[in-house]
C-alpha cells in the first residue's frame, strides 16, 4: 500500500503543470510562487515560459542606476566617484535602468533589489523622486538622488519650480531640432561607407569627391571626417600595383578626384609596423 501511494504520488507530480519558484530576494527563508507555465501545454502545445524580468537577476551588493532619461549623467557621475576610492579586486556590479518615468516600474526594479544594493536615481519628476525614495526606506534599501536637493536649491534660487521634464535643453539653449543639414549629414556618412576602399564602383560618379591613393595614405579617415564635417558624399579607391583602378572613376569629373601622396620611406615605415602589430611580418 505505501509503494501504492508513492507511486501514485509521483505520477501526480509528473502531471500537475509546471511551476516555478523563486526566492523573495528580501527575505531569503520565504519563497514565492510564480505564475505557472501556460497551461496550453496540457493540450500538447509546447511552448516556451515567460522570462523573468530583468529585475530579478539583480546581483547582490550592486548599485542600481535609475534615469527617466539614458541614464548617461548617473553613470558619469557615478564613475567620477567611484575614482576617489582605491580598486578593488573587482568592480561592484551596475545595473543601468533607463527610460524609468512610473512608479510601477520603479517597483518592479526595486523588487528584484537585495538589502545590500545601493539606488542611484536621477528622476525629473519630484512625485516620482518621492515615490522611490519611499518605496527603499521601506525595502531598506541605500538609495541617493542625484537630482533633488539640486533642483529644490535652484528652484529657490530662480524663485520658480522645475518643469519635471527628463531631457530638455541646457539651460538658455534653444532645443535642436532635425534639419535638412542633419540628415544631409546622414546620407553623406551612409554614401561614404558604401563607397570606402573600392567597394561599390557603381557610386563614384555620385561622389562628390573621390579620394585615390596607395594603402596606408589615410584615404579612409579622411574620407569620413570629410562626411561627417561638411557632408560630403565621399568615396575613396586604392591603386594597387597590377590591378587597374575601376572604369566608373573614368566616369567621374576629373575636378572632384584628388590623389593622396606619401613619402615612400615613410609608407615602408608605417606598413612595416601593421605587419609587426598583426604578427605577419615573420613571415616575410
Amino acid at each position: 500500500m505505501l509503494r501504492l501511494r508513492l507511486c501514485l504520488g509521483l505520477l501526480a507530480l509528473f502531471l500537475a503543470p509546471a511551476t516555478t519558484f523563486l526566492l523573495d530576494p528580501r527575505h531569503s527563508s520565504r519563497c514565492r510562487l510564480d505564475i505557472p507555465l501556460n497551461s496550453a501545454q496540457s493540450d500538447g502545445n509546447q511552448q516556451n515560459p515567460t522570462p523573468l524580468p530583468a529585475s530579478s537577476m539583480i546581483a547582490p551588493g550592486a548599485i542600481v542606476l535609475l534615469s527617466d532619461s539614458t541614464g548617461i549623467t548617473a553613470r558619469k557621475t557615478l564613475n567620477r566617484a567611484l575614482s576617489q576610492f582605491s580598486p578593488g579586486p573587482l568592480p561592484p556590479p551596475t545595473s543601468i535602468h533607463p527610460h524609468v518615468s512610473t512608479e510601477s516600474a520603479v517597483a518592479g526594479i526595486l523588487h528584484g533589489c537585495h538589502e545590500d544594493t545601493l539606488v542611484i536615481y536621477t528622476l525629473s519628476d519630484p512625485t516620482l523622486r518621492m515615490q522611490t525614495s519611499r518605496m527603499c526606506d521601506l525595502s531598506n534599501i541605500q538609495h541617493v538622488d542625484l537630482m533633488g536637493p539640486l533642483l529644490d536649491s535652484l528652484s529657490l534660487f530662480l524663485s520658480q519650480p522645475p518643469m519635471g521634464v527628463p531631457s530638455l535643453p541646457a539651460f538658455g539653449k534653444p532645443s535642436v531640432s532635425l534639419s535638412d543639414s542633419y540628415y544631409r549629414r546622414i546620407a553623406a556618412v551612409e554614401f561614404t561607407l558604401k563607397a570606402d576602399d573600392g567597394a561599390s564602383p557603381r557610386l563614384l560618379p555620385e561622389a562628390d569627391v573621390v579620394i585615390v591613393g596607395v594603402s596606408r595614405t589615410g584615404k579612409t579617415p579622411l574620407s569620413v571626417v570629410l562626411s561627417q564635417q561638411y557632408s560630403l558624399k565621399v568615396a575613396n579607391v586604392p591603386l594597387v600595383l597590377e590591378v587597374g583602378p575601376p572604369k566608373e572613376l573614368g566616369d567621374c569629373d576629373p575636378r572632384r578626384v584628388f590623389c593622396l601622396t606619401i613619402n615612400p620611406s615613410e609608407l615602408r615605415r608605417i606598413r612595416t609596423a601593421r605587419l609587426e602589430r598583426s604578427g605577419a611580418a615573420k613571415f616575410g
